[in-house]
């Protein structure tokens, strides 16, 4: 093992327990890496991201669930000036810690919540009007 971070599918806590150790990750190729450069460049939506979520729900028949969404994107690489077809590493992007210039992270939409009536019948609360992610 290298002493890089692995992939998490699911990871449960129990009540009061916490964990660092969650992490959104993908491989990109350097082609898919170069093509989020040019969006980027153009203005436009990075094509290649990785999505996921975070759930939390208490165990209570009549408890809450929160969800957000997550999704992380970015172009850590450019073109070799006068060097057709070649990329790099952006400049300082390892030696700069977290490299977070390079990287777009965002929780779209907001956090969606919902109140159960009861979760073993799936019988929800209805959401508040005007109220953001109710579902």
């Amino acid at each position: 093992m290298d002493g890089r971070p692995t992939a998490v599918g699911l990871l449960l806590l129990e009540p009061g327990d916490r964990t660092p150790e969650v992490f959104l990750q993908r491989d990109f190729t350097i082609k898919e890496l170069s093509e989020n450069y040019r969006a980027r460049q153009a203005g436009e939506e990075l094509p290649h991201q990785v999505r996921g979520s975070v759930t939390v729900e208490d165990d209570r028949d009549n408890g809450s669930t929160d969800r957000w969404d997550l999704v992380l994107t970015g172009c850590p690489v450019e073109p070799v000036p006068d060097r057709d077809s070649l990329w790099r590493l952006a400049p300082w992007h390892i030696s700069e810690g977290s490299g977070v210039r390079t990287l777009k992270f965002e929780r779209l939409p907001s956090r969606q919540r919902i109140h159960w009536v009861s979760r073993a019948r799936d019988v929800r609360l209805p959401a508040p009007a005007g109220a953001p992610g109710g579902a």
